[in-house]
């Protein structure tokens, strides 16, 4: 009887699949639904599937290198494919995947499902994908291994006898290491000659090629372990001076490097001061990063945007530290007068400990009547931590759908619960404005400030109705409690 009812519900299954829409394609990318899902997935081994949502502005971040992904992963020998499903208009599809926070990708090998760990840009994209339908290394001729070193940002090849210890032990050890393998395309031969033409004498050799600074770069290290090679990978994978693009986002953000940007235009009268810039990078290689921005185009305006830099900021200099809840240090003296001494003292200070961090912050507001208080990284003691009231404070980004969507709700409740003396319900930009010691990892965050207890922040945990929020601050405001009580007795 059960093998019926199999029978049955997979017959049902192609009878629904036979008549669901086939997927469109956009940019290269397919364009998954309720109705056309399943029928999709079981046509690919291998599928990279991004659940977004419109609004999302990290998904439209992605939306460009994951679109350039899929065009260049469509032009491999075997294609392999992207797929994306606006998950704000599939639910089905949606639900069934428990999608929570956007973008969200999975791996699917076979119809079977993995989580996605890879980066945001193009090629790293590329390189986790070919890393998982792919052996670590690939063997190439000398030719071969010239004509694909052309079409990749960063691979590096091993020159030897793949039965020794250093190739199969260490080399391939390397090749699955999440730390490199989604930046590098990794490939080996037993070719002297080949080696010889690309500086490497020595074998086994290892050489890895780039499109800056030196092309080629040959191991000169002296033991031939795992961890020292993925160090030198690492470090090598990035420009001296970077200029800023999604490529080097996962190296300064997601390795929690800390980096020094200089912030300028691309007038002739920045050329003077942004080439002594350049000389400090060389300097300096290896102590921090140097990184040279605009702030007035796609992901160089958001990143101004994110450290504070605006147009009537240029030029500047600022210091990010991504491994010390992204602090931001500036440069006292004015950046058309740096030397390579004075930014060398700037590096050694902040990694001395010396510098005071910068937080961003925007004007308190003149007027600040309005049931819901704003909060800004000046007036935040005052307003939620140097007082006796209890507080509810949302820390909201403009582009945010959650944000957007709670707002009247909000409003709201800062309306009813107006005349409760000792409550304030608070709100801040949390793009625009920063406080010691409050890290804001998502949006919105929902926290509040109790009365006497105010360097021990409740999270928010209920619902996100008025009702629900009212029910939370009677269990958690002493003050609105008093209120409600009073208001019981009255009636």
């Amino acid at each position: 009887m059960k093998k019926i009812f199999q029978v049955l519900a997979l017959t049902a299954a192609l009878l629904l699949g036979s008549v669901a829409a086939s997927a469109e394609v956009d940019e290269g990318v397919l364009v998954l639904t309720d109705a056309n899902f399943d029928e999709e997935l079981v046509k690919y081994d291998y599928l990279l599937v991004e659940f977004y949502a419109p609004w999302c502005g990290h998904c439209k971040q992605l939306a460009p290198e994951y679109a350039k992904a899929a065009q260049r992963l469509a032009q491999n020998d075997p294609p392999y494919h992207l797929a994306k499903v606006d998950a704000t208009e599939q639910k089905q599809v949606a639900e069934r995947f428990g999608i929570k926070g956007f973008p969200t990708l999975f791996f699917f090998k076979k119809g079977q499902k993995t989580e996605y760990n890879g980066g945001r840009t193009e090629n790293e994209i590329v390189n986790w994908i070919l890393k998982k339908v792919g052996p670590p290394s690939n063997e190439v001729s000398c030719s071969e291994l010239k004509s694909k070193v052309e079409g990749t940002k960063l691979a590096v090849a091993f020159f030897g006898e793949t039965e020794s210890r250093e190739f199969s032990e260490v080399f391939l050890d390397v090749a699955q290491n999440p730390a490199v393998s989604d930046k590098y395309q990794f490939f080996h031969l037993n070719d002297k000659e080949c080696a010889q033409s690309f500086g490497a004498s020595n074998s086994p050799a290892l050489v890895i090629f780039r499109k800056f600074d030196d092309p080629t770069v040959v191991f000169g290290g002296a033991s031939w372990e795992s961890t020292p090679i993925v160090d030198w990978l690492q470090a090598s994978s990035v420009p001296t001076l970077i200029t800023f693009s999604e490529d080097f986002i996962e190296p300064i953000f997601g390795q929690r490097k800390s980096a020094i940007f200089l912030f300028r235009s691309n007038s002739d009268a920045d050329k003077p001061f942004a080439k002594i810039f350049a000389e400090a990078a060389a300097s300096l290689k290896g102590s921090i990063l140097f990184v040279v921005s605009g702030v007035t185009e796609g992901i160089q305006q958001r990143l101004g945007e994110f450290i504070g830099v605006g147009e009537g900021n240029l030029p500047t200099l600022r210091i990010l530290d991504p491994a010390n809840n992204m602090k931001k240090y500036n440069f006292d003296g004015k950046a058309e007068s740096i030397t390579v001494e004075s930014l060398t003292q700037f590096v050694n200070d902040f990694k001395d400990g010396k510098l005071s961090a910068f937080l961003k912050s925007e004007d308190i507001p003149a007027d600040n009547s309005e049931p819901v208080k704003v909060v800004v990284g000046k007036n935040f003691k005052q307003v939620v931590t140097d007082n006796d009231n209890d507080v509810l404070i949302e820390f909201y980004a403009p582009w945010c759908g959650h944000c957007k969507k709670l707002a009247p709700i909000w409003d709201q409740l800062a309306t009813d619960l107006k005349d409760v003396t000792g409550l304030t319900i608070a709100k801040m930009d949390a793009t625009a404005n920063e406080v010691d010691g409050v890290d804001i990892r998502g949006y919105p965050t929902l926290k509040f400030y109790p009365k006497g207890s105010k360097g021990a922040p409740v999270d928010y945990d209920g619902g996100r109705e008025l009702e629900n929020f009212k029910e939370w601050l009677k269990e958690k405001s002493a003050n609105y409690k008093a209120f409600a009580a009073g208001r019981t007795e009255e009636l």
